[in-house]
């Protein structure tokens, strides 16, 4: 506010108000060296959460949303509000200005809504002038400027001469475990004689593949910027809302981008869970890579442009911090060495996960059902058998999400070929005539280590043998020294990474070696694999595959027929509702599925029943059925 105040909301319904007190030698409008502020803490009416901030044309002013559903607009005079702004039935999340263009310009105020709508308000009148429902779920709202995009001044202007227009994104929906349908979309705005407001979908364009977190207009390239929980910021046309650049976070796991700012001349700055505010230049050859990314000691939930080309963040160890590329304005060197080793503390802790005292503290997660989310795309972390599980609500389903295990950082991740995994990890191989070649396995948390292993072999042609081998190594990924795959145990060879001669430079399984009967550590296994969790749609579409393949083979012997095709849809509905974890407390089986089973495992022959054991063992883990 008046590049003097810079005000900040808080999760405790508190707004501060930082005033910057510039030195002796300065100005006010010299803002070099304000270093120094007043800080003033109070409610200003709010009884929730504060979701979104917006400075006010008129100078010294500003307006928030608030997790009450409510919008109050401050003069920043008064610790009260001078209108409070009701319509919208959930939580406030996104403001912004918007103008149209006439022989005298209008400015309204954009809001955004977990409601799924958009509203324009006539702060003069405080009155609401235009709704744009229809949206999927959470909204986010940009003005844009009309006036230097020719391309979108088709048409003409309503009875009431202005005309404007707006963008807004949407979170998407709920589709199994999937959140789909979220779109970005393109408004023309046409005043009436009345002074309200006809909004036109002129565009829509569906290219993130997650939740729509934020907007932001760059005002010297007139382009539009999208973030998203895809771990992608967008560079737009905002015109035609198509993506001209896709820019994605250098981490082998996307993070969650919660918030984008436009700092000029195609500059941006994306903000983190994972702590960072990246800076990117989409002007310069390298637009891939952000130019520079600032750590931070937690989850960064906000970015803010200001006037003078500097920004700041807002951390979740409540702090708000200035970033400047001004020399004159940097902070002291103990500023700055204070927040790198803040940032470096917060990522070695979260690399390390949550601890056992933490995750006992957890709800459970076979009590999910009864603990209803707050509101669409709240994350919860749920204790299961000693793991902590990060679940998001759907409120169109009413149930809760399995996004995945919270297991912290990884330093084994990395890429192979350009595919992310979770771990990487170096296995050896020896060369025909002596040496070593290292070859790389990708593996990615909850995929099967036997799939991942076999897929591995397949790829590099290794012998056959080494399969539950690798699959052990995979399932022992904890950092420690390796396995040594055909290690004699008394060797005491303890390499770090396993090694194993290449099919091509013996042209014999293991077991047949020249060089006499291997002793391996890991073999025979004397662990067995754990199905806690249900099936996943890859593994129980092969039991299904060796199934039908199955009855085929079985068709005659021992009374045993083929699969008919009602038994058939039988089987298939089974095993959908086995892979629907999610719904687990709404879904059933029925008897005439149990029954069946029990047929075949009582009619086909022994050597061709082990695809129904499988099924059998994944149906018991449903409550209903055990």
């Amino acid at each position: 506010l008046q590049n003097t105040t810079l005000v900040a909301g808080s999760q405790g319904a508190l707004l501060t108000h930082f005033a910057f007190v510039p030195d002796d030698d300065t100005t006010a409008d010299e803002d070099a060296s304000t270093t120094v502020f007043n800080t003033t803490m109070f409610r200003g009416g709010h009884s929730h959460q504060i979701t979104a901030l917006l400075a006010t044309k008129a100078s010294g002013g500003y307006v928030s949303g608030c997790k009450d559903g409510n919008i109050r607009v401050f003069d920043g005079a008064t610790e009260d509000p001078i209108h409070t702004l009701t319509g919208h039935e959930k939580p406030v999340t996104s403001l912004s200005w918007v103008t149209l263009t006439g022989s005298d310009d209008r400015v309204l105020l954009a809001s955004g809504s977990w409601d799924g709508s958009a509203r324009l308000w006539d702060l003069e009148t405080a009155c609401c002038v235009c709704v744009m429902a229809g949206h999927e779920n959470t909204v986010s709202v940009q003005g844009l400027a009309p006036a230097s995009n020719p391309g979108m001044l088709e048409g003409k202007a309503g009875a009431g001469g202005r005309r404007g227009f707006i963008a807004t994104g949407s979170a998407g929906v709920a589709q199994g475990n999937q959140i789909v349908e979220t779109k970005i979309r393109l408004w023309d705005l046409v005043e009436d004689g009345g002074g309200l407001v006809t909004a036109t979908i002129k565009t829509k364009v569906a290219d993130h593949g997650g939740p729509i977190r934020g907007l932001c207009l760059d005002n010297d390239t007139q382009c539009l910027a999208s973030c998203s929980n895809d771990g992608t910021i967008k560079i737009r046309d905002s015109g035609t809302a198509e993506a001209i650049f896709s820019l994605q976070h250098p981490t082998p796991t996307p993070p969650l981008i919660l918030g984008v700012a436009a700092i000029g001349a195609g500059k941006y700055v994306s903000v983190t869970e994972d702590g960072n505010a990246a800076v990117w230049d989409t002007a310069s050859d390298n637009i891939d890579t952000p130019k520079q990314i600032l750590g931070h000691p937690g989850c960064v939930w906000t970015v803010l442009s200001l006037p003078n080309g500097d920004f700041a963040t807002g951390c979740h160890d409540g702090t708000v911090r200035i970033f400047t590329s001004c020399p004159s304005r940097k902070a002291s060197s103990e500023d700055i060495a204070a927040l790198e080793a803040a940032a470096t503390a917060s990522k070695a802790k979260s690399s390390s996960g949550p601890s056992s005292e933490e995750i006992a503290k957890l709800p459970r997660w076979d009590m999910r059902a009864v603990q209803t989310g707050r509101s669409d795309g709240q994350v919860q972390v749920f204790q299961r058998d000693g793991k902590a599980i990060a679940a998001q609500w759907s409120a169109t389903s009413s149930t809760w999400i399995e996004v995945g295990e919270v297991t912290g950082s990884n330093e084994n991740a990395g890429a192979i070929d350009g595919v992310s995994y979770d771990h990487v990890f170096p296995i050896e191989i020896d060369l025909r005539g002596g040496g070593v070649t290292t070859l790389k396995i990708g593996y990615n948390n909850g995929d099967n280590p036997f799939v991942t292993a076999q897929k591995f072999i397949d790829d590099h042609e290794l012998d056959q043998n080494y399969l539950a081998q690798i699959a052990d190594y995979i399932r022992q990924r904890t950092g420690a020294s390796a396995p040594t795959l055909g290690m004699d145990a008394s060797s005491g060879n303890t390499s770090a990474a396993p090694s194993m001669p290449s099919s091509s430079s013996t042209g014999n399984s293991a077991s047949t070696s020249s060089a006499g009967e291997p002793v391996y550590k890991h073999i025979p296994m004397k662990h067995y694999l754990v199905f806690d969790a249900g099936a996943e749609k890859t593994p129980m579409q092969k039991v299904m595959s060796k199934l039908v393949d199955f009855s085929k083979n079985a068709d005659g012997k021992s009374g045993a027929a083929e699969l008919s095709p009602d038994n058939l849809s039988t089987l298939e509905s089974l095993a959908s509702t086995i892979v629907a974890t999610n719904r687990y407390h709404s879904t059933t089986i029925s008897d005439q599925e149990l029954d069946l089973i029990v047929h075949l495992l009582k009619t086909w022959p022994t050597e061709y029943i082990f695809p129904l054991l499988d099924l059998a063992r994944l149906v018991v883990l449903h409550p209903n059925a055990s």
